[in-house]
């Protein structure tokens, strides 16, 4: 896990993940292992965009 937060107001945690489809079965079984309560696990990718905004680089105008 790269980067994680809290979110309160949904009772959520977002999790920064970089892996294979096999590495997020792994994380997911060790929550399950750890009896970390889940209700819901899925994962999303961001867009190319969003990435590179990230990376510190700005849209030139």
């Amino acid at each position: 896990m790269e980067n994680w937060a809290i979110i309160p107001e949904t009772q959520q945690v977002c999790v920064d993940f970089s892996g294979s489809p096999e590495d997020a079965a792994n994380l997911l079984r060790e929550l399950v292992a750890a009896k970390i309560p889940l209700t819901e696990f899925h994962c999303t990718q961001e867009d190319l965009e969003t990435i590179f905004l990230k990376m510190g680089h700005q849209q030139a105008s």
